[in-house]
């Protein structure tokens, strides 16, 4: 034999139970990690429903400013004397001020006079002096 010192040769499952031992170790490391930086950031408000709870209570508000205004009577510009009236009301109004107008027919749209000139002839072609003795044509650039 040879004078070359023989060592012994590890199993496979002892590095294959090493290498889990570490990806272990390894995740619990990582979920500590985790664990931690949630632990000191605490809870995280979302803004998006924030948001979404002040636009919902923005537009009740308007709406009902803006129909309290369309069903009540009061002064849309004190300066000029301008009132406002409920929608029924004025719609009342207009109904019976509509109905004292006489009934009338409507205007009549009409028809355009009739063209008694011809249509304009197409032009046209015209043939330079090179054309007439034959040379060659340039394409038409398109």
């Amino acid at each position: 034999m040879s004078d070359a010192p023989v060592f012994p040769r590890e199993s496979p499952a002892a590095g294959t139970l090493l290498s889990v031992v570490f990806i272990l170790l390894a995740f619990t490391l990582f979920s500590a990690i985790v664990a931690w930086i949630l632990h000191f950031t605490g809870t995280v408000e979302d803004v998006e429903v924030k948001r979404a709870i002040e636009r919902v209570e923005f537009l009740h508000k308007v709406r009902s400013r803006d129909a309290a205004a369309l069903n009540s009577y009061g002064l849309a510009d004190p300066a000029s004397g301008l009132a406002r009236i409920p929608v029924p009301r004025a719609a009342e109004l207009a109904v019976d001020r509509l109905k004292a107008k006489p009934i009338r027919p409507a205007d009549l749209i009409p028809p355009p006079p009739p063209t008694t000139a011809p249509a304009p002839a197409a032009p046209l072609p015209t043939v330079t002096p090179a054309e007439k003795e034959g040379a060659p044509k340039a394409p038409k650039a398109t």
